[in-house]
């Protein structure tokens, strides 16, 4: 029960990813939200997902595979980050319950004929926080982009959109180890999308 020290932890003052994940390992997205946003204050929130949330999640990651971090606790973190993703960029497009995104993709199909980028979850809750920070990322940045769960990548459930649209397909695994799953998925989706 590792991760229990830095939920209670007294020690110095913990990194701004420590205490982040601190928070949502306590069940307090709001308290999260409190954080971040007085860490955008002097940083934009690109910054504050590159360099706070996804450590965040990498910690989350680490504790997981150590078999510190389980069910409740992963799912937790995991829309906690979401939460405060969603909180910090007000007019992004809310994520859907878990209840909502389990076995299929997201529903909300982009209207114009833009070309799409699909970021795809690799294999757990946790990866699929990492690929919504990367689509809020690239929303940012003007891309029009539709976010999988991992229960819809795998099998390579896509939207109702035309396919020929579908120019970009990030992977996000925050496992190393996790190679060989993304080779796999990489082919499943290049023989759905093409090339």
């Amino acid at each position: 029960l590792a991760f229990l020290d830095i939920l209670l932890g007294n020690q110095a003052p913990l990194k701004p990813e420590e205490a982040f994940y601190q928070r949502l390992l306590a069940g307090h997205p709001d308290e999260a939200t409190g954080q971040a946003e007085e860490f955008i204050k002097t940083h934009s929130p690109a910054e504050f997902f590159t360099q706070v949330a996804l450590p965040a999640l990498l910690l989350a990651e680490r504790d997981r595979l150590r078999g510190e971090l389980e069910g409740d606790y992963m799912v937790q973190v995991a829309d906690g980050v979401k939460t405060v993703t969603e909180n910090l960029i007000g007019n992004g497009k809310p994520v859907p319950p878990k209840s909502a995104t389990r076995g299929r993709a997201r529903r909300n199909a982009p209207a114009d004929t833009s070309d799409v980028v699909i970021c795809a979850a690799g294999r757990s809750e946790l990866d699929e926080a990492a690929a919504v920070l990367l689509a809020r990322l690239l929303q940012a940045d003007g891309r029009t982009v539709l976010t999988l769960p991992y229960s819809a990548a795998i099998h390579v459930a896509l939207p109702d959109i035309d396919i020929s649209r579908i120019k970009t397909v990030c992977l996000s695994y925050l496992d190393p180890e996790a190679v060989p799953h993304a080779r796999y998925l990489a082919r499943r989706f290049r023989r759905r999308v093409g090339s």
